[in-house]
């Protein structure tokens, strides 16, 4: 249980408690701050799994089916979350992709409602693209078709086949903070051409993914960026805060005090004043406040990308199951087979249950720990960093529950080990 401290506008001071385990928000005295409604929704317990541990078996019918086409990319981006994992990915070529297709109706059953083609950079495979992207349309017609670029290679005659196939695509890109990122596509006109006539044909089936890291603290001042630099109507999403990933990208992942209050006083403003409106972000704080309404327990929680679910499912050309699609099968990562779906294994990830500093977070249900596959010191930076944007979230929805501003929050959770860290007790007070 929790303490959080709120002053409301005439400056009267008042405490409420919160259970991260129960999402119940209740007075001292025990009565409900907010009445969940739990009249209408049953919760099942997530499965927990450890790589001694592992969940066994992938869907042959799965929901979100996403396709690795391979780990090649133009780009060299400061953090990417693939670049320790490019030696582990396969080399394949058009000829694979037909094999690919000829071979699905051996191990695939039903119709996948998201169907995701990932690099790498996924117009490096251009080729590939064009051949899978009109078969798989033809095969499942209502299935939503996506990828995410980072927009580089962008031009007129790939947006009409976005726009002929219905494609929904994202564009990697952190606005201000770009520069640290790596190169700018925005430099080159014809990408910048590509990028607007996206924005005006496709409305929001066209969307910038952003990153919040140290050159981009300011969720607002990104949002507001795009729409200066490229266009009004631009639609920005936020993936969340930047993490590890065995990379050397200190610059733009090491926070410190006065960079993560600009980050949480953007967050909590964006969604109080909503003058500027930040997607993925918003989801994130909304599901939260759902969270609270419903009552949801912790229990009920798998991990927020949703890969420990036997229904979602990374695979390669040659069949191959990963982790994830920011994986390579070649090595740990590869955990089984399209034609043994029943004897894929989970054994390279773990549920955050399995992570006791989880477990005592206050901010678990937001965060859901963060990526299940990280460990050592980029697990615990990844936490930090996850830790602060999830505590924005928090008190940004507290405050719009109870209408009064978070001053204080106490209790005692652990933190991830690093050096000598060690158990704290935590008395927080935002500024």
């Amino acid at each position: 249980m929790f303490t959080v401290e709120l002053e409301r506008d005439n400056g009267e001071r008042f405490e409420v408690l919160y259970n991260h385990k129960t999402s119940e928000l209740k007075t001292p005295e025990g009565d409900d701050v907010v009445m969940p409604d739990d009249t209408y929704r049953t919760f099942d317990t997530a499965k927990s799994f450890t790589p001694e541990k592992p969940i066994v078996g992938k869907s042959r019918s799965p929901a979100r089916l996403k396709i690795q086409m391979g780990l090649k990319c133009n780009y060299s981006c400061s953090y990417c979350s693939q670049a320790t994992h490019i030696g582990e990915g396969i080399l394949s070529n058009i000829d694979d992709a037909v094999d690919f297709m000829a071979d699905l109706d051996s191990w695939l059953e039903g119709a996948p409602s998201s169907i995701e083609l990932w690099g790498g950079e996924p117009l490096v495979y251009w080729k590939m693209i064009k051949y899978l992207v009109p078969e798989l349309r033809s095969r499942f017609p209502e299935a939503k078709l996506s990828f995410i670029t980072n927009g580089s290679l962008l031009n007129d005659e790939k947006v009409e086949f976005i726009k002929d196939y219905d494609i929904i695509v994202a564009m990697s890109h952190d606005g201000p903070g770009q520069h640290v990122r790596g190169d700018d596509p925005f430099d080159d006109p014809v990408v910048m051409k590509s990028v607007r006539r996206l924005v005006v044909e496709r409305r929001t089936k066209f969307t910038i993914n952003s990153v919040i890291s140290v050159q981009s603290p300011d969720v607002n001042k990104t949002v507001q960026w795009f729409a200066d630099q490229v266009h009004p109507d631009i639609v920005v999403s936020f993936e969340g805060i930047v993490e590890t990933h065995g990379n050397d990208a200190g610059d733009a992942t090491t926070f410190d005090a006065e960079t993560y209050q600009i980050m949480m006083d953007s967050v909590k403003h964006n969604f109080h004043d909503r003058d500027i409106v930040a997607g993925g972000l918003n989801r994130q704080v909304t599901n939260f406040m759902d969270t609270i309404l419903s009552a949801v327990p912790a229990t009920y929680n798998g991990q927020k990308c949703g890969m420990d679910r036997q229904d979602v499912m990374a695979i390669d050309l040659k069949g191959n199951v990963m982790t994830c699609q920011n994986t390579g099968a070649v090595g740990e990562h590869g955990i089984g087979n399209v034609h043994e779906l029943e004897k894929v294994k989970l054994d390279t990830a773990w549920h955050w249950s399995e992570r006791p500093d989880c477990d005592g977070c206050p901010y678990l249900q937001i965060c859901k720990g963060a990526c299940m596959f990280l460990s050592g010191d980029d697990w615990v930076e990844t936490c930090e960093n996850n830790y602060h944007y999830s505590k924005a979230i928090f008190e940004a929805v507290i405050e719009r529950l109870v209408g009064a501003t978070v001053v204080g929050f106490r209790g005692h959770h652990t933190r991830p080990k690093k050096r000598e860290q060690a158990k704290i007790d935590i008395v927080e007070l935002s500024q």
